[in-house]
Formats: C-alpha cells, sequence, structure tokens
C-alpha cells in the first residue's frame, strides 16, 4: 500500500502520462520516497516510529524490562486500535479485564503508544527479551488522513517536477533578514500539513 496512488499522483500532477511505463516507474519511487521521508519526520526521536496506514497486523516483541517502566509497557510506535493479542509470558491478556490502553493525543482515542496492566506485572520466566508480544495494526491509522494524502500528494509533485526547471529553483533560500523562503511555497504546505502529526 502508499499514502497516495498512482493514479492519485498523475490527475494531481496534471499531465497526460498515460502509457508512459518510464514516468510510472519513477512517480511509484517518488510516492515511495514521499512516504518515507514523512514517516521520519512525524517518527520522532528513535526507536518511536511512525507511519500512517495498516493493511493488517503485524507482530512485535518487547523487552520486559527494557520496554518497561512499572506496569507502562511502551510500544515505541502508534496502535490504530484494540491489539489482536497481548501476550507475556505464555500467558493471553485482554483489554479492559487485563490491561488498558493509553494515548498521547487524546484520552481513550488511537492511536495508543502504551498498555498499562490493571492489575499484575509484566513478568518473564528466563530472560525478558521477547517475553511481551503484541499483535495488532502498528500505525498511527488504519488509512492515511487526508492532510498525509495532501502532504505526499505535494511532496511527489514539487520533487518530480524539479525535472523541469533550472537547477536549485526549488532549493530554499535565505533573504537577507535571514528568512528562510521557499519560491512556490510548496515545502513549507508540506511541513504546515506535517507538523501536528509528528511526535514529540
Amino acid at each position: 500500500m502508499a499514502y497516495v496512488t498512482l493514479a492519485e499522483i498523475k490527475y494531481f500532477i496534471g499531465k497526460n502520462l498515460q502509457g508512459n511505463t518510464d514516468e510510472d516507474t519513477l512517480l511509484t519511487s517518488l510516492i515511495a520516497q514521499a512516504q518515507a521521508v514523512i514517516d521520519s519526520y512525524c517518527g520522532g526521536k528513535p526507536p518511536r516510529t511512525r507511519t500512517f496506514e495498516a493493511s493488517g497486523d503485524t507482530t512485535r516483541k518487547y523487552n520486559a524490562i527494557g520496554d518497561v517502566i512499572g506496569k507502562t509497557l511502551y510500544l515505541h510506535a502508534d496502535l490504530a486500535q484494540t491489539p489482536t493479542t497481548v501476550s507475556n509470558n505464555g500467558s493471553t491478556y485482554s483489554v479492559d479485564t487485563h490491561y488498558v490502553l493509553l494515548c498521547d493525543i487524546a484520552p481513550h482515542t488511537p492511536p495508543y503508544s502504551r498498555i498499562q496492566l490493571i492489575s499484575a506485572d509484566w513478568s518473564y520466566t528466563t530472560t525478558p527479551i521477547n517475553a511481551i508480544t503484541v499483535t495488532g495494526r502498528f500505525a498511527y491509522s488504519i488509512t492515511p488522513p487526508n492532510d498525509i494524502k495532501l502532504a505526499c500528494l505535494e511532496l511527489v509533485n514539487v520533487t518530480y517536477k524539479q525535472r523541469d526547471t533550472v537547477a536549485g529553483v526549488f532549493t530554499a533560500m535565505t533573504a537577507e533578514n535571514g528568512a528562510v523562503m521557499f519560491p512556490d511555497g510548496a515545502a513549507k504546505r508540506v511541513l504546515d500539513r506535517l507538523e501536528p502529526y509528528v511526535w514529540r
């Protein structure tokens, strides 16, 4: 999956690119690169990661000491909905019975970033490494929000059109007063769209 489709970017660019496989290959590559840039910019500091789509469940394993503070497991990623399974040291836990989901944005709404046990503690028998397993949709959302789609479209568009301009025309320039300027405003629009999604 991708934040935008090849058809969407062709329509956004506004050129007749039908039947041109070389352009399709280039645009598909630019979409993947733009998506990686968006994820990297919004992810914040490692080991945290942020992506904006999840087509299916994935499984992550956690350290019962290194990823835990008290009763709280830090996922270092977004969880777009209630996980399919949470298990620790051979026991499977249920939401609201064994644990609650915590988030950074709004109370009790995804994306979730932490899992807090209600009564028991996270445990391990021989080693804490990989003692906790969480399976679910690890993403900010199941499908990308409109702001993210637009940012991806704009980023691909400006990168694609650099080929048709003189060198440096889309490069940030510094004015005499020290302000950074983007001649077409595209870079600023992308950053403005992404800013609310940056993991602080």
